[in-house]
């Protein structure tokens, strides 16, 4: 009886997801540079990556903090957890040396993958911004929904609009980390909208923010993100060829 009930609120929680425009199912080649990170043991998905190059991926730290890079596959091509076009073992992971895990500062992270990736159709990467990204900037958000245990894992994409921070007791945002919203959603819908780690944006095809969090203040549901500008050069210096 439990189990029933397990199955229909998270089927539930997944119809409401998308009555209220969460996202949409992502179409095969529509996001080449979006990886998938997941246990070796398990092949269980836990994070999101984005390809900057032939032999490094980037993500969050926070999965990452404590594992071997053998303990990692790097899922390329995929928008389907189950249906890759290619799979390679991660073989370096390479932490930002100021991660903080309890204020969630720093949550960057290299991943480099144990093979030269070739870019076949359906995978590429992707330009991280220099620029810093200001106020009422449009971008678009991709990542795979938790909330699908009945439904195959289907990458999700989603529009958001950049937006000041604004702290609460969740949260408090610093200059190296900015803030998005969903367009025209209300409060209640942070809950069902929230996405894995290592989750980005982009912005003029290029890659502006990385690291989902969010934060409940008031009436506001933001969504934030680590700045790329602002952790550029110690990437480019982590993402040897």
């Amino acid at each position: 009886m439990k189990q029933i009930v397990f199955v229909l609120f998270t089927a539930l929680r997944f119809a409401n997801c998308r009555q209220q425009n969460c996202g949409r199912d992502a179409e095969l080649g529509e996001l080449p540079y979006h990886a998938s990170l997941q246990f070796y043991d398990t092949n269980e998905h836990f994070a999101s990556a984005a390809i900057l190059n032939a032999r490094w991926v980037l993500s969050t730290a926070r999965d990452l903090v404590g594992r071997s890079a053998d303990s990692v596959n790097i899922i390329l091509g995929a928008i389907q957890h189950d249906k890759p076009i290619s799979i390679q073992r991660s073989s370096e992971i390479r932490i930002h040396p100021m991660y903080d895990a309890v204020r969630m500062m720093n949550d960057i992270a290299t991943i480099r993958g144990s093979f030269a990736i070739n870019f076949p159709p359906l995978i590429d990467s992707i330009a991280m911004s220099p620029f810093f990204v200001d106020v009422g900037t449009p971008t678009q958000f991709s990542g795979w929904n938790p909330f699908t245990t009945a439904h195959p894992s289907i990458l999700q994409v989603t529009d958001l609009e950049i937006v000041p921070c604004i702290n609460s007791d969740s949260m408090t945002f610093t200059g190296n980390q900015m803030c998005a919203k969903l367009i025209g959603q209300e409060k209640s819908l942070i809950e069902s909208c929230r996405r894995d780690p290592g989750s980005f944006l982009v912005a003029n095809n290029m890659l502006v923010g990385i690291n989902f969090q969010h934060s409940v203040a008031g009436e506001n549901s933001l969504f934030g993100f680590s700045r790329i500008s602002t952790y550029r050069s110690w990437i480019m210096g982590n993402i040897p060829i």
